[in-house]
């Protein structure tokens, strides 16, 4: 039992630090007026409005933007609930499912083969269906892989917050 608490000491300890440096601090709109511009943000209003676009500018009590169609918005502080950045880190969502998908896929037809191998001394124990267990594995390997691709995407691509309101 001491044991047991020792471990889950150490792990809330070695925790802990993580999950405070993830947080924002509220208030920090410097964070906002260092961005780039043309990085792209969602800015979220206290009225539950979202405005998407590239970041221009920010002064002491504005954000400037310019949305999807090319239109240059301002939005004052004091209407500002949290700001976003969107950059996408990593390939883009099908890249994710394509290399999960040839992952999957070849996994599964090379387990399949090792399998046959291994059964019999002499060859394959499948005979003339060879090819329909090899495409079927490779088709459910696949599916199984692309899964994993599109959550490997939804990882990856997380929004950070860089301003929150007090």
């Amino acid at each position: 039992m001491r044991a047991l608490k020792s471990f889950l000491c150490s792990v809330f300890l070695i925790a802990l630090p993580a999950s405070l440096q993830a947080q924002v601090i509220p208030g920090r709109w410097e964070m906002v007026e260092a961005l780039t511009p043309s990085t792209e943000i969602v800015v979220k209003l206290k009225s539950g409005d979202r405005i998407e676009g590239a970041f221009r500018s920010a002064g002491v009590d504005v954000v400037r933007l310019t949305n999807p169609g090319g239109k240059e918005l301002s939005v004052p502080k004091s209407e500002v609930r949290s700001i976003e950045t969107t950059a996408k880190a990593g390939l883009g969502r099908r890249k994710y499912v394509l290399i999960g998908t040839a992952v999957g896929s070849l996994a599964a037809v090379l387990g399949m083969i090792g399998y046959a191998e291994s059964v019999t001394a002499s060859g394959s124990i499948w005979g003339e269906d060879t090819a329909g267990y090899l495409i079927g594995a490779g088709l459910v390997g696949g599916g199984i892989g692309a899964l994993g691709g599109v959550a490997a995407s939804a990882i990856v691509s997380k929004n950070k917050v860089i301003y929150r309101a007090r």
